[in-house]
């Protein structure tokens, strides 16, 4: 027969009256789970909502009272969808912006459409913001790339003494593009790598 089961979340400095609201919602709903899982504070992992969701299975559903306290991210809130529907578990947001999203509906998903829209959105903004400035911290000498795992020197004594740079790659544990990249050949780097 299948379940619901409740998750409720609390930031660490949230004050107890958080937890007591989503308590409230919980009961209040249409949605009430047989048992809620909770998470207080910052906890690594959140251990209960992995339990949670571990003892769902197919048919079953998971209430939340709204996204932000199941993920921190639109990207982890729809990974965290994406399973759920995977093994067959519906997902239902009590609030999300003021409305009722039972993502086991067809009407939900338009609003998945518009997350998955955002976040592609979220990410390519984020990027492009992090490639201008690697671009101007280039301009102005002060972005090198990341340091090299080993010497210059190294790589340039093992190919002096004949060795070929897939072999000295292979040595010392690094990218064919990195060994040409030390030697000063950023052609061929680019081109390997």
């Amino acid at each position: 027969m299948p379940i619901t089961l409740g998750y409720l979340h609390t930031a660490a400095g949230d004050p107890p009256s958080v937890l007591d609201e989503q308590r409230k919602l919980l009961g209040w709903s249409a949605y009430r789970p047989a048992r809620a899982y909770v998470d207080r504070g910052d906890v690594p992992g959140q251990p209960q909502l992995q339990a949670c969701l571990a003892a769902l299975a197919a048919g079953d559903a998971l209430v939340v009272t709204a996204g932000d306290r199941l993920a921190h991210s639109v990207d982890k809130l729809l990974a965290i969808e994406g399973k759920l529907h995977g093994r067959g578990v519906g997902l239902v947001l009590l609030s999300f912006n003021g409305a009722l999203v039972d993502f086991r509906t067809d009407e939900a998903k338009p609003v998945l459409d518009l997350l998955n829209e955002i976040a592609t959105w979220h990410y390519h903004g984020l990027r492009e913001r992090q490639l201008a400035g690697i671009a101007k911290a280039r301009q102005g000498g002060r972005y090198r790339g990341r340091r090299a795992v080993i010497p210059a020197e190294d790589v340039r004594q093992r190919l002096a003494a004949g060795g070929r740079p897939s072999a000295v790659a292979r040595e010392l544990g690094v990218a064919r593009s990195t060994v040409y990249r030390l030697q000063g050949d950023r052609a061929a780097a680019e081109m390997s790598g």
